[in-house]
């Protein structure tokens, strides 16, 4: 186990076990979804992420590019557009805030915000450990060809 500081939280994280369960999710995990926003989301996924939390998620095991679930908020007045979606790491919080629902995400940028959430109910294969839910945040452009998304 690792102790990580992630903003305003503290981590006890299982980096290891953490790694082993997004290895059996498969290669083809996220692409489920064929909506006009997560066909863009999957074209500008790279840009989803800031470094910092592209090299804090390798270190914790978690793989950004399977997110458990991902919904498409709005065009914001930027022109970028609101996504958010979480992933799960394996561990506890052991300080920090309590606020689930994105009540209170913690921003790493000017487009980019974080939420840390106890969870009893991670889906397989992370509902064998204690979890952490890891919300996302996340503005980015349209690319895509397909209609832009309100």
């Amino acid at each position: 186990m690792t102790t990580v500081e992630i903003g305003p939280w503290t981590v006890e994280a299982d980096a290891t076990a953490t790694k082993r369960c997004y290895a059996q999710l498969g290669d083809d995990f996220s692409e489920g979804c064929t909506c006009d926003p997560c066909k863009n989301f999957a074209i500008v996924r790279g840009q989803a992420y800031p470094p910092e939390i592209v090299v804090l998620f390798h270190q914790l095991g978690i793989d950004r590019w399977k997110p458990f679930e991902l919904s498409h908020y709005s065009r914001m007045p930027s022109g970028l557009h609101l996504y958010g979606g979480w992933h799960y790491l394996c561990g506890s919080i052991k300080s920090g805030p309590k606020s689930p629902n994105g009540t209170n995400p913690y921003q790493i940028n000017a487009t980019f915000a974080i939420e840390l959430t106890q969870t009893d109910q991670a889906r397989q294969p992370f509902s064998e450990f204690p979890c952490v839910q890891v919300d996302f945040y996340t503005e980015l452009p349209w690319i895509s060809d397909l209609p832009e998304a309100d």
